[in-house]
Parts: C-alpha cells; structure tokens; sequence
C-alpha cells in the first residue's frame, strides 16, 4: 500500500503461496480512515463493501465495450 500523493510506502504484506491481492487485503484487518481516498485496480471490485470512499475502474462487460465516459474515468485512474 502507498501514499498516493508522495509514493511513501505505507504497508507491506506477504502470504505463502498464490493469494489474490484483495483477499490479502480483506484478511489483513487493515482500516483506512473515513476520510482516505482507496484506488484500486481491477482486482480490487467490491472494496467499497469494506471501505466506503474507494474507486476501481470499470470492468469491460462480457461481450460489450465501456461508454467513452467510462474509458476516460478510467484513464484518469492512472
């Protein structure tokens, strides 16, 4: 996890093996404050169930295409 703003690195985790970043971070029992903008990426879909001031990008539907609003939101994620 890092700061965003300064790229200061907040917290690193590990686990044994093949484990989904999200998952780590569900079991991690890490709480952001309220007020603490959580991007994530694609992988990270359902963060706003733990923490409510979250953003990921929009995932392509099955067999269609994202709005040009959605691809702009999405590009300036990065």
């Amino acid at each position: 996890m890092i700061n965003g703003q300064n790229g200061e690195i907040i917290c690193v985790s590990g686990a044994k093996g093949s484990v989904h970043d999200f998952e780590m971070f569900k079991e991690s029992d890490i709480h952001l404050l309220e007020d603490i903008l959580c991007v994530g990426d694609k992988g990270f879909q359902g963060i706003c169930d733990f923490h409510a001031f979250s953003v990921t990008p929009f995932k392509k539907p099955k067999g269609g295409k994202l709005t040009p609003e959605q691809r702009k939101f999405n590009s300036s994620l990065t």
